[in-house]
């Protein structure tokens, strides 16, 4: 599960002169039940680490996109953090976060890396500040 539509679109970009048209013609459409906002991102990430292992299997593939391997793969793990994030798995966003620098550190310069690395510490920093149960008062009530 995960990354299908991705690799399809790869696979048609690799073999065919793609176009444009000067019309928007399609939208996405965010809310609570689209199906990338129930899934798994442990399964997702085997999904999209299949998707790149595909690539490298294909021997007009792996040479079209010789060049862009680390970049698809560093792209992944940052989408993955945005998922994590959106979940409120801010720790889990970093680790992602970490991985895709590993694999191409120029993803530091991208925008959708930033705004994730920013929501993932904005997330911790806010959730650790948050007042702690064992407050003096929590004490005072609980001796009273």
């Amino acid at each position: 599960i995960g990354g299908e539509d991705w690799e399809f679109w790869l696979r048609v970009l690799a073999r065919y002169k793609v176009g444009r048209i000067e019309k928007i013609n399609s939208a996405v459409v965010h809310h609570e039940t689209r199906s990338v906002n129930s899934q798994n991102i442990a399964r997702l990430e085997q999904g999209l680490r299949r998707v790149v292992e595909n690539i490298n299997a294909d021997p007009h593939l792996s040479t079209v996109y010789a060049n862009h391997l680390k970049s698809i793969g560093a792209s992944s793990m940052t989408y993955l953090a945005m998922l994590a994030n959106e979940g409120g798995s801010h720790k889990l966003a970093l680790s992602y976060l970490y991985k895709a620098t590993k694999k191409n550190v120029w993803v530091l310069m991208s925008r959708r890396f930033l705004r994730s690395l920013q929501i993932a510490l904005f997330g911790l920093v806010s959730r650790d500040s948050s007042p702690p149960d064992n407050s003096a008062q929590n004490l005072e009530r609980r001796q009273a």
